[in-house]
This record gives structure tokens, C-alpha cells and sequence, in this order.
């Protein structure tokens, strides 16, 4: 299966999660935009990036890496440059194995190429900059 297909399956699965939580969603009709959907929660607006990520829950002690770039301009030529507040509103992962989805808000994602993960507790204990997907369950 390749990346654009991961992708739609993110975004159908995160759509699917909005509707079961009686929110509105729509597409962009235009390509170019740093957003999948906005998700309509009656209170506001999220502009959503949607993400497929897949991981081994025995391999690396349950840690997953989101790569946040995304090339702007021409595929080889372009620059690659994270996303920002002025991008999306929040970060939405979804992780196939356990047919979760993590809500990742600015704090999270702003500013870094990429973010760690972890499905399980590290096992030394570490806490700082940890990030478990049990926190941001949605």
C-alpha cells in the first residue's frame, strides 16, 4: 500500500471518528492546502493534518516516529518545512494496529521536524519529553 493511500485511510478513519462524535467535517476542494479536513466541534474550527503511522509494538519498546514536513514547490526542488500554528490547528495521527487516533495540539508538533510517540511507558522510567499516545487518545 503506498503513503497516498495510508493518507486517505487516515483521513476516512478520522472523519469516521468526528461523525461517531456527532462533529461536521469538510475537505478542501483545492490541493495545495497544509491541511486534510476541518473538523467542526460546535465550539470552533480545526484546520486537521491527518497522518498514517505504523509501528511494531514489541519493536523499539512501542515508540513511533510522525515526520512533520512537507515539501512546498516541486518535489525535488522544493523545500521541506515543518508545520506551524499558521498551517493546522492540531495534528491528527492515526495508528492502524490499534485502530486508534491521537489528537496532537501545537505543543506538541510546533517547530520540529518530527515527533516521537510511544504507545508504552519507556523503560527506564523517562517522562520527560515523552510523549504517550494514551494522553491524547481521541
Amino acid at each position: 500500500m503506498d503513503t497516498r493511500h495510508k493518507g486517505e485511510i487516515a483521513k476516512l478513519k478520522v472523519m469516521l471518528r468526528a461523525a461517531d462524535k456527532g462533529f461536521f467535517v469538510s475537505v478542501p476542494t483545492t490541493e495545495g492546502c497544509r491541511y486534510d479536513l476541518v473538523i467542526d466541534d460546535h465550539v470552533r474550527l480545526w484546520r486537521a493534518q491527518c497522518k498514517y503511522v505504523t509501528y511494531k509494538p514489541s519493536g523499539s519498546a512501542g515508540c513511533v516516529a510522525v515526520g512533520l514536513t512537507k515539501c512546498s514547490g516541486y518535489h525535488k526542488k522544493g523545500k521541506y518545512r515543518p508545520y506551524t500554528r499558521q498551517d493546522i490547528d492540531v495534528l491528527v495521527v492515526y495508528l492502524p494496529e490499534t485502530d486508534e487516533i491521537v489528537w496532537l495540539p501545537p505543543e506538541v508538533w510546533e517547530g520540529k521536524s518530527a515527533v516521537q510517540l510511544r504507545t508504552a511507558p519507556t523503560l527506564n522510567r523517562q517522562v520527560k519529553k515523552t510523549i504517550l499516545t494514551s494522553q491524547y487518545l481521541w
